[in-house]
């Protein structure tokens, strides 16, 4: 007579076969993510970081304050949204759960700075535990990659980050206008712009890019150039504005491609 196969032993089983499947991007979870797709999503939440705390200090600089109170309201809703995705993905490593548990962590009291009525005092906070969040976000996104384990995973992480350094450098640049003229804030203006350069020139030389990757790139080069002449410029309520509306510009396009490079890997 047959025996019926161990249950633990059917059980780690089931473990292997899912994991092995998520590495090859073909395993869908509940929702049916697959690992290209949590990648570009971790990404966007790294992102989101840092758009929440620059739409929180252009509202306090006076500039289209309402504008910027309703782009933080919604990347606030879509954090936590994307947030409690990723935490009920089915085939995750104990570290990647445990990086996932820690930004659910922070998230709480950023969320709650973040909903507060922008003031200098208040926008120190969260820019400190933005910087937190931040770390904890990216951790997530470089495990995600190595646990794709492929160049094409390696390309949507990298230009998902190019999303975020959008933010970053308006955010910074709108901080440093409230007030904020620390020496840390200005070499990490300095650091988020040179990182974003050299980005750009590695992701226009990578073998994979389709004809409509290449065409994107070229565009954000275009809008590159116009976003490193304004984030140059005084720092007054007008010039900010132009700041703002680079960064919202080149975030889109950015966005773009880091879905064609999703689509490339699906």
């Amino acid at each position: 007579m047959k025996k019926n196969p161990n249950p633990f032993t059917l059980l780690i089983i089931a473990q292997i076969i899912v994991t092995c499947l998520w590495t090859t991007g073909i395993a869908q979870a509940k929702d049916g993510l697959s690992i290209y797709e949590a990648i570009n999503i971790s990404g966007h939440q790294r992102m989101l970081t840092q758009r929440i705390i620059k739409t929180y200090a252009q509202s306090g600089l006076g500039i289209q304050s309402e504008a910027a109170d309703n782009q933080r309201k919604k990347a606030l809703d879509l954090f936590e949204r994307q947030l409690d995705k990723l935490l009920n993905q089915a085939a995750l490593t104990p570290r990647i759960r445990g990086t996932l548990a820690r930004i659910a962590l922070q998230w709480q009291p950023f969320k709650r700075i973040a909903n507060s009525k922008p003031n200098s005092h208040s926008g120190e906070a969260l820019y400190h535990s933005g910087e937190e969040l931040l770390f904890a976000s990216h951790r997530l996104v470089q495990l995600l990659q190595d646990h794709a384990n492929s160049s094409k995973g390696r390309l949507i992480n990298l230009s998902g980050r190019q999303r975020m350094l959008s933010q970053r450098m308006a955010m910074l640049s709108m901080m440093r206008a409230w007030g904020f003229r620390s020496l840390s804030i200005n070499n990490e203006l300095a650091r988020a712009k040179l990182e974003f350069s050299a980005a750009h020139e590695m992701l226009k030389f990578a073998p994979e890019n389709t004809e409509a990757i290449a065409v994107e790139l070229n565009h954000i080069s275009t809008q590159w150039d116009w976003f490193q002449k304004a984030l140059s410029l005084d720092s007054d309520e007008a010039y900010q504005l132009i700041v703002a509306e680079s960064s919202e510009s080149i975030l889109d396009s950015m966005d773009k491609l880091t879905r064609l490079y999703e689509k490339l890997a699906s």
